[in-house]
């Protein structure tokens, strides 16, 4: 019986490492097909402008007023696009960049946020486009601050989503969590380690990387941890964002204070009370330094603001729509505008919206129009809607079309304008 014994254990053992042999293999040939699909999807859906900046990549999507995207930390176009997408569905143009050491936009020696913000002129300028509302995300808000400074005649708002800035800090904290940093610095190094933490340790990745408490991750609903999952793994290939991310390590290292008291454009800042980075103090600070700007906080979410992303979609697309904002240069076409609303139950009382705050405009009585209903980011509902006020803050749905003239949508010539369609 003992003399059998070896010859067993060297055939289990055979076995064990076929089996692991095999594992490995079969987990390396998921990693080069989903790295080789990475690298294809962002080679196409954006263009590289060459200006005196030097080549900037974008990509733009919608027609109407122009909305310029500055993405967050591990970003490029496609990050922006996530808020491009339903902005440009909401009537706006929407332009995402890829800002410096991102994707196809190289690392310049001065990479600075004032830098930065020059480049975007840059591009602007390459566009033909004069003015635009600049929508900083996360780090890319310290170079939306800086546009919002150096060209105050171009930028007609600024809304910053989660700020990233130098945050008011205890003395004892540190920048960025040892356990971040290792993480942050093993991701870097590899694309297979960002591959394998974005497969294998997604809810430490989200708290550690992304600023999101995995809690509030796991309350969501499908679509929504879908949204949330494929922005983290839209960092993949992140060799190709790497010295993107250093560069904004650095800055928000080294920030100076901005002077953000002298910026005159109307702002919103959008932030959560959990965000594990901390921009809900960052944001709070900006919205009392900034003349006018507005705050609106969320006591849940993290940074990826989970479960309140159509909700800030549909804030930022009202906000906006109240700008007296003109039309992107040499667009003098008359342009549907869709009168954007948050809602607290939008399918809930047969085609009427029920509006998350008081009505206090005027909506003319008899006016019948086409809406599009929308529930968790999605199309639910196109019903011929009458628009008119009804009680305290209930309404039907109007979606108006106007001229595309630097003016806020008129509610009280709302039907005329209708009718003259």
């Amino acid at each position: 019986m003992n003399r059998n014994f070896p010859p067993l254990v060297c055939t289990f053992a055979g076995l064990a490492a076929a089996t692991a042999a095999a594992c490995a293999f079969m987990v390396w040939s998921d990693y080069r097909q989903d790295l080789a699909a990475a690298h294809a999807r962002v080679a196409s859906g954006s263009e590289v402008a060459s200006t005196p900046c030097g080549p900037i990549e974008y990509a733009v999507l919608g027609n109407g007023a122009p909305v310029l995207v500055a993405h967050g930390a591990g970003g490029g176009f496609d990050q922006g696009l996530e808020l491009g997408r339903p902005l440009a569905q909401a009537g706006f143009r929407a332009i995402s960049v890829s800002r410096f050491g991102y994707l196809r936009t190289p690392l310049p020696t001065d990479a600075t946020p004032a830098a930065q913000a020059e480049a975007y002129a840059c591009l602007l300028d390459a566009l033909k486009i004069s003015r635009v509302a600049m929508l900083g995300v996360s780090a890319g808000a310290p170079s939306s601050l800086q546009f919002c400074l150096g060209h105050p005649g171009r930028c007609s708002a600024l809304v910053l989503l989660v700020p990233a800035t130098a945050a008011p800090r205890p003395a004892n904290d540190a920048p960025l969590p040892a356990m971040a940093r290792f993480l942050l610095d093993a991701m870097l190094g590899s694309d297979f380690a960002f591959w394998a933490m974005a497969n294998l340790s997604q809810e430490q990745m989200l708290e550690k990387l992304f600023g999101t408490p995995a809690a509030d991750f796991r309350r969501a609903w499908r679509e929504e941890q879908e949204r949330v999952l494929r922005i983290v793994r839209q960092l993949a290939p992140v060799s190709r964002r790497a010295e993107g991310v250093q560069n904004d390590l650095a800055v928000l290292a080294s920030a100076p204070r901005a002077e953000v008291e002298r910026i005159t454009a109307p702002t919103l800042v959008v932030s959560a009370a959990n965000d594990l980075f901390g921009t809900w103090d960052s944001g709070r600070a900006l919205a009392a330094r900034i003349p006018g700007a507005r705050f609106s906080g969320f006591p849940d979410g993290g940074h990826l603001l989970v479960g309140h992303y159509a909700q800030v979609v549909a804030e930022i697309a009202l906000f906006l729509n109240r700008l007296p904002v003109g039309p992107a240069v040499g667009d003098t076409r008359r342009r549907r505008l869709s009168l954007v609303m948050p809602a607290r139950d939008p399918l809930g009382h047969e085609h009427r919206l029920l509006p998350a705050f008081a009505l206090h405009a005027h909506v003319p009585g008899g006016l019948h129009t086409a809406v599009d209903v929308f529930h968790r980011g999605k199309l639910e509902a196109r019903p011929n809607a009458r628009a008119r006020r009804n009680g305290t803050g209930e309404a039907h749905a109007i979606q108006p079309v106007v001229d595309s003239e630097p003016q806020s949508p008129n509610l009280d010539g709302l039907a005329q304008q209708v009718r003259e369609q």
